[in-house]
């Protein structure tokens, strides 16, 4: 191994800041959602009258998902008492990301011990409907008990989107665990052994304890991994990425990635089974650089190609992070394969050929974008996502288009525009040219029990 990979890897495994044994990011008291702790459903909430009460230090006891709802026996929630003890007295932060309902002008207001301590913004849910507000309010715990309560004002229903008291006034990263192992206990039960968390800033990895090494050298490569993704699209994801693994023949290990959790076998983690580790000494790390890079997109808005964005670019990230000959001959082949579709598609009036799985069929879209991206060159895609984010009013707009295939077919639409506004207007010229439809997104996900597997 060389010098140079070998600082890299100590260093990765340094960058790693431990969880503590109540399973909080150091500076964390409390964290609801990152607990799996918020109940959408508000069917295990404990209720004394109207108001919802928390026990923080009970495990098993839930957040409603807001204010304003209604809670066990459709009683309305007016107020959230939280109770949790302190080993010490200290300065504190609360940090509440919340969502807008669905009418009214939205806004509580935060009690600690008894004592009113500020009032959340008033947000008008007509006009910002699902948007994310912050608030921070300063307090002083106690040693012993304490109780923070959030009193609704006005408003038909906030929903609670993060729920953190942190020791810092730096915002934290929401997070959205897997509800079925949201903590480490949970997970040590489900894959039945002992296990750790590692965290970074932006990414979070679960893994048996006996891979903790492997681990640690791959969170590393994500935590850099996802740098790099940030500086190409520049938003973040909407939520922390979280990476569990499971055993191989498990039931929730699936592949693939929902709202920034994402799940994987332990094969990654062995990495004397590596190709990759055995000759180059770099982890097998491109699955995990693809599901982030989707998560990119996701948070962007743009729409378009199914998972073809998300992939591209995750290439770009790629060759900055982790780039090796076994990758490299790998993603050139998937090229080949990606521009031979392409031409059996053309050549077959434009109608993806029946050994292509429906699945596979956006690689299409694939061989069209990277045409663009050869043409443009390496600004290609931070160019793209300028656009994406100069339109970003009108994304957030077209969200809430109903029905759905509307809302998603609105940002096609300006998806489509983004990549023609950094083309000259050559992008939509390919599109026509290549039979594919200038108004809706049509892909194999999408496309119904016979599709005419066509993209028009």
């Amino acid at each position: 191994m060389g010098r140079s990979m070998q600082v890299f890897l100590l260093a990765a495994l340094l960058a790693v800041s431990w969880i503590n044994a109540a399973g909080y990011e150091t500076g964390m008291i409390w964290d609801m959602g990152g607990q799996g702790r918020v109940d959408a459903t508000n069917e295990r909430i404990s209720m004394d009258g109207n108001r919802a009460v928390v026990d923080v230090d009970d495990e098993n006891s839930f957040c409603p998902r807001g204010i304003g709802g209604p809670g066990p026996n459709r009683k309305k929630i007016t107020e959230v008492v939280f109770r949790y003890s302190a080993f010490r007295a200290q300065d504190s932060w609360l940090h509440i990301a919340w969502l807008t309902g669905e009418s009214g002008k939205e806004q509580f207001e935060v009690l600690f011990n008894g004592k009113l301590i500020g009032k959340s913004n008033q947000v008008d849910a007509v006009t910002t409907l699902g948007r994310r507000t912050w608030e921070r309010f300063s307090l002083r715990q106690q040693e012993g008990v304490n109780e923070i309560v959030l009193r609704g004002i006005s408003g038909n229903g906030l929903l609670f989107d993060c729920l953190v008291l942190a020791t810092t006034p730096d915002r934290p990263v929401p997070i959205r665990p897997f509800p079925k192992t949201p903590t480490l206990k949970s997970y040590e039960k489900e894959i039945g052994e002992e296990a750790v968390v590692l965290d970074d800033r932006h990414v979070r990895i679960y893994a048996p304890k006996r891979y903790e090494k492997e681990a640690g050298i791959i969170l590393g490569y994500l935590a850099k991994a996802y740098d790099e993704l940030y500086q190409i699209v520049g938003l973040h994801t909407e939520y922390k990425i979280i990476v569990y693994h499971f055993p191989k023949d498990h039931p929730y290990r699936i592949g693939g990635t929902a709202r920034c959790t994402i799940r994987y076998s332990y094969d990654n983690l062995r990495f004397d089974e590596s190709p990759e580790w055995r000759k180059h000494k770099v982890p097998h790390v491109s699955g995990y650089m693809e599901e982030m890079g989707h998560n990119f997109v996701s948070s962007s808005l743009a729409l378009f190609g199914w998972e073809m964005v998300g992939w591209s670019i995750c290439q770009e990230a790629f060759a900055g992070v982790a780039e090796n000959p076994f990758h490299t001959a790998q993603l050139w082949n998937t090229r080949r394969i990606q521009k031979k579709t392409y031409d059996r598609y053309v050549a077959n009036d434009f109608t993806v050929p029946e050994d292509v799985p429906r699945n596979l069929s956006d690689r299409v879209h694939a061989h069209i974008l990277w045409t663009f991206r050869e043409k443009y060159g390496e600004d290609f895609w931070p160019r793209f996502f300028s656009e994406i984010r100069s339109r970003r009013e009108e994304l957030l707009k077209a969200r809430l288009v109903t029905p759905p295939s509307e809302a998603k077919a609105a940002r096609y639409r300006i998806t489509i525009d983004c990549f023609d506004s950094i083309t000259d207007g050559q992008f939509k010229k390919m599109l026509t040219k290549s039979g594919i439809s200038l108004s809706r997104e049509i892909t194999a996900k999408q496309s119904r029990v016979g599709w005419n597997r066509k993209f028009e």
